[in-house]
This record gives structure tokens, sequence and C-alpha cells, in this order.
């Protein structure tokens, strides 16, 4: 039986107190059938618990893992000693931070970061770390958070934009509110009201007209939180809502069972239950626009994944979603994704990409699209990619070795290592390979003997150096150049030795960190240049490759751009030669297409696929503002080396 975030949480916690030993996230991941990308958030909440404690964090070592000393032991037995089983629930940041606005908007309870302490176990740190997570968020809704030592945090702003921003936040907590029964005493003043108009509204669902049930609970939270207040949206707002023809059936119904709401109110609920219908005859907008849309988006999916989107069938379907949810987008009716976990768990690196590809639709409304909706893109462009990946052709290659076994297996991983496309189907002895018929494009061998067949045969050392690296890449080339396909990289630049990929240790090494003393107003393009530099000696890019990222950010800078001051420059695959990567971090904060950078990274991809690993570790960066401190605080480049190489090898 698969266990529930609750008990992963306390399982987690019970096997870091009974080991003595270090222990690997891939360890605890496999103990609990489990992501390692869930033993992150598990972490992270394990780390907020001690921070609540005023204990120690957990840090983890390098080719380690995670151990605990004996007072965080001790504070975390004697904690959840005295805490009912029950109440103890492992939420994320989204979690926590969607918490926190519905409770600001529909509870009528006076709330204060000690409130959110008690209700989350979680450290002052952690509550103000997800409240300003929170004002980021809103700023795209012209709202804010203010605070009043009396009254404590509310929200301030137009009402109509509070509560589009509601329908977001509310979309990350549905499961939640609906199945954790702890959470239901945050609304207690306010449940009997809200189930009363939710059973209400769902009275409108038919067998021809369905409707989202998460929208209808939301509907409800926002009547409810009308029928307490009054306070509801300008008369003015009409025009900005759906006209009374187009939502005929949805009026009529709600004059009729909510006559009590005024004119406005009426409105605004018919607009809303007209937009959460699951399927719509007549689309929106129109298909050519949608699909303009979608074009843009695979441009921008392109920009980040390497992945080029040949397929009309893929830009057509992706042209009807944006089509059949445009209204939803439009009004920020989000809905929930009971596959979000399952998606970003399985799919984390294209969640990441499409993330930053919807900022085309985001630019467009002019308002944030959430983790559910991106979910759902994230399947189609996820999908496209497995279906491309199958239609790779692979390099069949045996290798031929003269010692043993172990280093049979040591010669399978490094080649496999060297480019994606080879596909080692066995390590064979000179006698085994000269008795036996073997159908392989590639032979790699350690040993001299006289070939029998007019297949490829190349020696190298048992120990693989630069210059087999070299060779092997320049092997793989000439043979897809002979099947007619993509060649990535070229062959000129496997003649030339540069080798493909290579381990992580090549990719990212320690000089390729460094933090520069720059001026407040010194020029991104050169700083930029300069974060190329060392990847430009090594060989893994030419000279001018900098430029290629300034026209990208020249077109597509607002993507390119991630919270926390973070820039991830690069340019398409035909620019490199290896993959590698670099950072920055800048001593004065300088503007880039608007917006404020302090650290820069550079990457280079190779191929399609290669450099994912690298994005899911950056993924988990990107987004901590935990591990952007660390980052921030850093004394050394060498310290900074050692966080992101720690991140990234994980993956």
């Amino acid at each position: 039986m698969k266990l529930s975030a609750n008990d992963r949480f306390l399982a987690a916690v019970k096997l870091l107190v009974d080991s003595n030993d270090y222990v690997s996230v891939e360890e605890i991941a496999d103990f609990l059938d489990s992501s390692k990308r869930s033993i992150y958030y598990i972490i992270s909440d394990i780390n907020a618990t001690l921070r609540y404690l005023d204990g120690e964090e957990i840090s983890t070592v390098y080719g380690k893992g995670i151990r605990l000393n004996h007072q965080q032991k001790k504070l975390l037995l004697n904690y959840y000693k005295k805490a009912p089983s029950e109440e103890i629930f492992s939420l994320g940041q989204i979690e926590r931070y969607s918490i926190i606005f519905a409770t600001l908007y529909a509870s009528s309870r006076k709330y204060n970061i000690k409130t959110y302490e008690e209700l989350f176990r979680v450290s002052r740190f952690t509550v103000i770390s997800d409240i300003n997570e929170i004002k980021s968020i809103i700023s795209h809704f012209d709202i804010n958070i203010g605070f009043d030592t009396r009254t404590g945090y509310s929200l301030e702003g137009d009402e109509y934009n509070i509560r589009k921003a509601f329908f977001y936040f509310f979309a990350n907590i549905y499961e939640i509110i609906t199945s954790k029964e702890w959470l239901g005493s945050t609304f207690i003043n306010e449940t009997l009201q809200i189930r009363k108009y939710y059973n209400k509204l769902k009275k409108i669902a038919k067998d021809s007209h369905n409707y989202y049930d998460m929208s209808l609970l939301a509907i409800a939270f926002v009547i409810a939180k009308y029928m307490q207040s009054k306070k509801g949206i300008a008369q003015d707002k009409q025009n900005d809502l759906l006209p009374v023809e187009q939502t005929a059936e949805e009026y009529a119904f709600v004059c009729k069972e909510f006559k009590d709401l005024p004119e406005t109110e009426k409105r605004w609920v018919s607009t809303y239950l007209s937009c959460s219908l699951i399927s719509r005859e007549h689309p929106f907008v129109d298909l050519e626009y949608a699909t303009d849309l979608a074009r843009k988006m695979n441009d921008v999916f392109y920009l980040y994944s390497s992945i080029k989107i040949d397929s009309e069938d893929l830009v057509a379907s992706l042209a009807k979603h944006i089509d059949s949810a445009f209204l939803r987008y439009k009004y920020g009716v989000c809905i929930n994704n009971p596959l979000i976990s399952e998606i970003r768990s399985k799919y984390d690196d294209y969640f990441m990409i499409v993330k930053k590809t919807v900022q085309v639709l985001e630019q467009e409304l002019g308002m944030p699209i959430n983790d559910s909706e991106i979910g759902f893109l994230t399947l189609y462009y996820a999908g496209y990619a497995i279906k491309l990946s199958k239609q790779i052709p692979y390099i069949r290659t045996l290798i031929i070795c003269a010692i043993g076994l172990s280093t049979s297996y040591l010669l399978k991983s490094e080649i496999e290592d060297i480019d994606s496309r080879i596909k080692v189907i066995g390590c064979v002895s000179a006698e085994e390979y000269l008795e036996n018929d073997y159908d392989v494009d590639l032979i790699i061998s350690t040993v001299r003997f006289e070939k029998k067949k007019k297949t490829k045969v190349y020696q190298i050392s048992s120990f693989v150096t630069k210059e087999d690296r070299g060779m092997i890449v320049g092997a793989v080339n000439e043979i897809m150049a002979e099947k007619n396909t993509e060649r990535s990289p070229s062959a000129d630049m496997a003649k030339e030795e540069i080798g493909n990929s290579g381990s992580l240790k090549e990719i990212f090494k320690p000089e390729y960190v460094w933090i520069t003393d720059n001026e407040k107003d010194a020029d991104w393009r050169k700083l930029l240049k300069e974060a190329c530099e060392p990847l430009a000696k090594d060989g893994f890019i030419d000279e001018d490759y900098s430029t290629y990222i300034e026209e990208n950010i020249d077109r597509y800078g607002f993507y390119m751009v991630y919270r926390n001051g973070y820039l991830l420059g690069h340019a398409n695959i035909e620019h490199a030669h290896r993959l590698g990567l670099t950072f920055t971090r800048l001593k004065n904060k300088i503007m880039v297409d608007g917006h404020e950078i302090s650290k820069i990274f550079v990457i280079t991809p190779i191929n399609r696929f290669d450099h994912h690993f690298i994005l899911s570790g950056l993924s988990v960066l990107l987004k901590s503002d935990e591990l952007n401190q660390l980052i921030e605080k850093a004394e050394s480049s060498s310290e900074i080396y050692d966080i992101i190489l720690s991140i990234i090898a994980v993956y």
C-alpha cells in the first residue's frame, strides 16, 4: 500500500532518528517508495520543524547523505511524542501559502504570524517566507497583504482581483480542504454556510452540463464571504463580466437559487459558473489566435528543452486546449489537477520548462497560471518528448574486454555516459566475439584482435582517456551520418577531440564558479561574456556563444529570468560542442530586460536530453528561498560550488 503524505513524513523522521550513519536521499526514496523530489520536500518540512524548535537544520553532505546529530534527534522525538498523529501533516510551501491566502480571504478569524506557526508547526522564518511568496504572486493581481497590530493580516485591493487570486490559490489546496478534517477547523465559523451554498450550486450540474466541482466549492466560499461581509465587486466591473445572453442558463439558475444577491453579484456568479463548464459547445476565441499562442509556446519550449516541435497534431491539440480553457484563463478560474503530484514527480524537468513556457499565456492575459493548469499542459509536451525519444536511433555497441566483469561493467557505464545515443548491448571477450555473430554498429575494444567484419572497431585503454572520448564521439557521429540522421554534436567537433557530456565533474568544475566584484552600472552583456569564458577556454563553446544568448534574451528576455535574481542563459544546441555549466554571483545587482539580476547560470545543451538532469537539479535551487540564502551567504566560490554540485548530483 502506498503511504500517505503524512505517513511518509513520519516514516522519514523515524528512519533518520533510528539511523546512526549517513542515509542518502536515494535510500530514503527507496524506503518510502517515493521520488527524490518528494524526499526534498520532506527534508524541507523537517527543517521547518527544527527551526520552529530552535534547533539546528539538517545538512546534506555530498557523497554521503544525511545524518541527524544527538540534539536534532532529541528535539524531533520529544516533539512528535507529544503531538497527536492526526494533526501532523507534511505540507509543501505551495500548500502552506495557498492556505494562508484562503484563510485571509474566507475566514473571520484573526491571523498573525503566531497563528500560522501553530497551524503549520513551522518557524516564524518559514511563515514570513510564505507571506513574502504570496506578496510576490498577488502583485500580478494588483493586490497586497496589509498588517495591523489589532486585526492581524488582511488582503488589500479591488475585490474583483482578490477573488481571481482566491481561485488561483484555492486550486492548490482543494484536495486538502476536502480530505483533511484537521484543516476544516480553520474555516469553522463559515463551514455550515459554505456547505449550504455549495449544495445549492451542485443542483446546476446535469448529465449534459457538468461543472468543475472545485469551481463550485470556490464559488460557495465567495458567496459565503459576501453574505458575511457584504463586500462585493464594484458595479463598474459588470462591463468586465460575460453578457447575460452568453450566461443565460447560469443567470436564470442564480436568480432562482440566490435571490438575496444583488445584481452585480448575480452577474459575477453567473460568469464564473459559465467559465466552470467542463466542456463548451462554442469555443471562446478564434482558433487561429489560439494556434498562434500555441506556436509561440512551442518556440519557448524549444528555447529551454532543445526539443523542436514539428508536429502539427501537437500544435492543434494545444490550440484546442487553449481555445476551450481561454475563458477560465481570462477570469482566473483555475481548476484542481488530481494528478499534479504524479506529474511533478514523473515529469518534473518538463514541468519546470512548461512553467516558463506558459509565460506566453500569462503575458497575454496579464495574470499568472497556477501549477494545476501547468500540469495539464506538461502532459502534452512530455508525451511528445517521450514519443520523440523512442524514434531516436541508437548506436548498438559491443565492448570487448580482456580483464573481468567489474572492468566491463565500469567501461559500459563510462562509454554510455559519453553519448546518450550509445546503447551497449554486451561486454564479451575477444574469443567470444570471434566465435559468435553480433548485430552491432560499433565495437569498442581494450585489446587488439583481427577484425572479422566491416563493423567499425575502435581500440581504447582500460581507463577511458580524453582522447578515447573524442574518438568515440567521432565514431558515433560518423555512424549517425551514415544512417542519415541528425548529427549532434558535429563530426568536426569530434575530430577536435571534444568529448560529449561526460561526468558531472567534467561538466561543472570548481573553476566554473566565481564571485565577481562588478559595479552597479556594469554592462550585463559583458558580464554574460565573462560567464561564458571558462567554457570557451576549455572548448565547450566558441568565443561568440554569449552573443547567441544575448539574442535569446533580447527576444525572450523574461523567460530566462527566475525568482531571487537568477538568470539562466543558454543558446540553441547547434552553438555548443559539449554540455557545460557555469555560475556567477554578482556583488551588485544589474538590470536585464527590466529585471534585477544578481546571479547568472550559463548552460550549454548539445542535444535534446542530456541537460535535463541539470535542469531538474536547478529547478530545486531556483525556487528555494532557503537554498538561495545559502548561495547569497556563501563566503567563497568553492562553498557555492559544493552547494550547487550537491543539488545537481542527485539527478
